[in-house]
């Protein structure tokens, strides 16, 4: 406990200092009761310096589950002044994903271990309850790789938070390389190969100029356009 305070203590200096600081946390923590998720601290800090830094407008978040991240991001979008255009891609099914093991694979979420299942109607809820405008954003019932394949979008910045098995990421990037604007970027979470997962793999192949987010388990690549 005491070593996370002091690397969370030295990467965000001077920002303790801040009440602005303290409010962004109140305000993270506050979604975090209301949206069901994995993302945290980091991810916050994550999508602040993609608004702020990168500038990034036209987001695509393949994943949304109960809407934290996009609950995060239009809270921070708020807060920095920054206009943000989110589309959101979730299949929002009680069935599978891809990086699930075979001996589970018949079974609901909560039966397998893992919670609730993703809902479209949960997330625009959580949002309205947050003070949001669903209709902010952009709710799509598809699976990430139908609708990279069917869209004409193009986006400046497309986050991968699907299925994390080798394959999966491997067509994913893939497709979601060829709807980045001029100079988007590419990310995702969970870079590990732990279990059924490959992301690590299948970013080191497909995206050798990748970085890892301030040590983390987030993932950044600006790959060449096709």
């Amino acid at each position: 406990m005491l070593q996370r305070f002091w690397r969370v203590l030295l990467e965000e200096f001077p920002s303790f200092l801040s009440p602005l600081y303290w409010y962004g946390q109140y305000r993270r923590l506050r979604i975090n009761r209301y949206c069901i998720g994995y993302s945290g601290r980091r991810h916050w800090t994550f999508w602040r310096h993609l608004l702020t830094r990168l500038r990034a407008r036209k987001l695509l978040i393949l994943g949304v589950y109960f809407g934290r991240d996009i609950a995060y991001l239009l809270e921070l979008s708020r807060q920095t002044g920054q206009p943000v255009d989110i589309t959101g891609v979730d299949k929002f099914e009680n069935r599978f994903c891809d990086d699930w093991p075979e001996e589970v694979r018949n079974q609901t979420w909560e039966q397998a271990g893992f919670g609730p299942a993703p809902s479209m109607a949960a997330a625009q809820e959580n949002l309205r309850r947050l003070g949001e405008n669903p209709d902010k954003v952009r709710l799509v019932c598809s699976r990430a790789e139908d609708f990279l394949a069917q869209t004409e979008d193009k986006f400046d910045f497309i986050y991968i938070d699907t299925a994390h098995d080798y394959q999966s990421t491997v067509e994913l990037i893939s497709l979601a390389t060829r709807r980045l604007a001029p100079g988007g970027r590419l990310a995702g979470d969970d870079f590990s190969d732990q279990g059924t997962w490959g992301v690590k793999t299948a970013v080191r192949e497909c995206l050798p100029n990748y970085e890892l987010f301030r040590g983390s388990q987030i993932w950044v690549a600006q790959p060449p356009l096709p």
